[in-house]
């Protein structure tokens, strides 16, 4: 395929092979004729050829949002095509034509955010894997309306909408799952709304808004997670992962191997760390936790301890208002995590130090760039008995002393 002389691959639907093989063949092009510092302008809908980035997040733009409709039509001159005569003018506009609202262009946006990208292994013969089957699955679900003639919903923008309420007002599953039905027989016949909670559930955890569920040790040895999923028994206190009660029922139960409780210190002097506290973006984290009764006075044997980040990047008004807390765990259980806390706090630990030592790829909008994004965690915030379990200290006797 002659790459400026059959344009037409850029109206292709972008879920296709067709389009994906003909947008490798162009970033090639572009990259080895107009590359500044492995970077290219970005000629998708958003960025217009205003923004420069690597060739994976160019990728990415051109399959979530097309090309510039206005430069489509225009000699790609920002991607090596050259100008074949004097007469031919470059009519490029910094402005694009916008086809959805901003409900869309949001949810497109979360679909986005939801998926780390990557470029196919051959230019000739992708093949698309799991993630990338559901990433198009989503592009779809946020393009296809709710029911033929709507324009204020799409099927994904209308889900996320009712999962939010959900959430915010705290309605049952059982009740959710009543208010679908209702709301499947009172639209279309053909409307795209799934049958059920369980069908919307299964299209909001291809966004990332799942959680999982980690197994412990009865007795809060350590937490059966990663490689100790393994094993069928507890290395500490050898603690059966299955029991068998007297009806011949299994109880689950957890398993794994002990580690040394590790105590979080104070974050060192910024001088030593000049690479970190080079760049203002580097998040400053706190980490708070306590254990409450969520029943109040109706039952007194159980327990619940979540655990709170609050970044310190934003401004004081703003760092402490709940709606910037990040809710990282939550433990529950019959009782109190005690000394045992560290081994809940173990997934946590491992994200907070691949944070601190390797950092995560993200988009600064401000600048239109992507950048490496590195945290610290500075100190915790709790009262005097929680500080024993957070950071081991002794809080007793005349030596009691933070």
């Amino acid at each position: 395929m002659d790459l400026f002389l059959d344009k037409s691959w850029v109206k292709l639907n972008r879920a296709r092979e067709e389009y994906r093989n003909a947008l490798v063949t162009f970033l090639d092009h572009a990259f080895a004729t107009s590359a500044v510092e492995n970077k290219i302008a970005c000629p998708c809908g958003n960025c217009a050829n205003r923004f420069y980035h690597e060739r994976e997040l160019v990728m990415k733009h051109m399959i979530m949002k097309g090309m510039d409709i206005d430069y489509q039509k225009c000699i790609w001159v920002f991607h090596g095509e050259p100008r074949v005569c004097d007469g031919d003018r470059f009519l490029h506009n910094n402005s694009t034509d916008v086809t959805n609202n901003a409900c869309d262009n949001d949810i497109l946006r979360m679909v986005e955010d939801a998926f780390e990208f990557r470029e196919p292994s051959s230019s000739t013969t992708p093949s698309m894997n799991d993630e990338e089957k559901t990433f198009f699955e989503l592009i779809d679900d946020a393009k296809q309306p709710l029911y033929p003639g709507c324009e204020e919903f799409s099927k994904l923008s209308f889900i996320v909408e009712m999962y939010h309420l959900k959430c915010l007002y705290e309605v049952s599953n059982v009740g959710f799952d009543a208010f679908v039905k209702l709301f499947k027989r009172a639209l279309p016949k053909d409307s795209t709304l799934p049958n059920s909670f369980n069908q919307i559930q299964t299209i909001i955890k291809k966004l990332g808004l799942d959680y999982k569920k980690i197994d412990v040790c009865p007795n809060d040895c350590v937490l059966f997670w990663k490689e100790k999923i393994v094993l069928d028994k507890c290395l500490v206190c050898d603690e059966l992962r299955w029991k068998t009660t007297d009806d011949g029922s299994i109880i689950k139960l957890a398993s794994g191997q002990k580690v040394p409780k590790k105590v979080l210190r104070h974050f060192p002097l910024i001088p030593r760390y000049p690479t970190f506290s080079s760049d203002a973006r580097n998040v400053r984290l706190g980490l708070s936790s306590d254990g409450f009764n969520p029943f109040g006075m109706m039952s007194s044997q159980y327990n619940i301890w979540p655990v709170v980040l609050m970044a310190y990047n934003l401004p004081p008004w703003l760092c402490m208002k709940q709606s910037y807390f990040m809710l990282s765990l939550i433990i529950p259980g019959p009782k109190g995590p005690s000394n045992d806390i560290d081994v809940f706090l173990e997934p946590l630990i491992d994200e907070l130090q691949l944070l601190w030592e390797v950092g995560v790829d993200t988009f600064d909008a401000s600048k239109g760039e992507t950048f490496r994004l590195y945290g610290a965690l500075l100190w915790t915030i709790n009262d005097f008995p929680a500080y024993d379990n957070l950071s081991g200290w002794k809080i007793k006797g005349k030596c009691a002393c933070p």
